[in-house]
């Protein structure tokens, strides 16, 4: 099973690491969607931040790749066939909002 986990990540941090690192574990294939959201104002776009998420991605996670994309995350999926997105959730008010 495909999964997609999807954000910003200006930066990705550590807690996003640890989010793939769980998820590498339960499906065959984790995509980290680096997305564009209106909402927020990155320093740079999306595929200068897919590259600079490859960078600290350890070579030895093989079912881990690094996507930028600018559509709906539902699109992608579609697209891609994936069957699960992930989201970290770090306290209530995420989880409200997720």
């Amino acid at each position: 099973m495909r999964a997609v986990y999807p954000g910003s990540f200006d930066p990705f941090t550590p807690g996003h690491a640890n989010v793939v690192s769980r998820a590498r574990a339960l499906f065959d294939e984790v995509v980290v969607l680096v997305a564009v959201n209106s909402i927020k104002h990155p320093g740079s776009d999306e595929e200068a931040r897919a590259a600079a998420v490859r960078a600290v991605l350890p070579v030895e996670w093989t079912s881990v790749t690094v996507a930028a994309w600018s559509g709906l995350t539902a699109t992608y999926c579609r697209l891609r066939e994936a069957g699960v997105i992930v989201r970290g959730v770090r306290n209530t008010t995420d989880l409200r909002a997720e």
